[in-house]
C-alpha cells in the first residue's frame, strides 16, 4: 500500500510541494532583488481544508461528474492531472517601491522564508508522527 492512497497522506504531501513552489518563487524574489522594474510574485493562497475534504471524499459517497470544475487547482495538480504547477501572481500586498521599479522587500521576503520553513517543519514531523502511527498498527515498532 502506497501511503499516498492515504487522504492525510495525499495532503500533507501536497503541502510539501506547495511549500517548495512557494520557497521557490520567494527565491526567484530575492534573486530579483536589484533588478530594475522586476515586480515581486507569490503563490495564489489554497484552503488545504477543501483539500483535504476533496481527498477524504468516501467511496460511494455522491460526487461531482466533472471535478476539474468543482475541485480545488491544487488537488488536481495532486493528482497529476495538472501537474504540479500552482501558479504565481504579482503580490499586490508589496507597497514599496525602489526608484528602479523594483518592488521586492528583503524584510518581507525573509519572512516568508520564515514562515515556509516553520510549515515544512510541522508537516515533515507530521508526517514522521503518523508513519509511526501507521508502523505501530501494523506491529511494526520501527525495527
Amino acid at each position: 500500500m502506497d501511503p499516498t492512497d492515504l487522504p492525510l497522506f495525499s495532503a500533507m504531501a501536497y503541502k510539501l510541494r506547495y511549500l517548495n513552489a512557494r520557497q521557490a518563487v520567494t527565491s526567484t524574489n530575492l534573486a530579483n532583488a536589484d533588478t530594475p522594474d522586476y515586480k515581486a510574485r507569490k503563490l495564489a493562497d489554497v484552503d488545504f481544508k477543501d483539500v483535504l475534504n476533496q481527498l477524504n471524499r468516501q467511496p460511494g459517497t455522491p460526487s461531482v461528474t466533472r471535478p476539474r470544475i468543482a475541485e480545488p487547482a491544487g488537488l488536481l495538480a495532486l493528482r497529476g492531472e495538472v501537474g504540479a504547477n500552482f501558479g504565481s501572481e504579482l503580490d499586490e500586498s508589496a507597497t514599496e517601491t525602489k526608484p528602479n521599479g523594483n518592488n521586492v522587500a528583503l524584510e518581507d521576503q525573509l519572512i516568508d522564508i520564515a514562515d515556509v520553513q516553520m510549515q515544512y517543519s510541522l508537516m515533515t514531523n507530521l508526517m514522521r508522527k503518523n508513519a509511526g502511527l501507521l508502523r505501530l498498527a501494523l506491529g511494526r515498532n520501527g525495527g
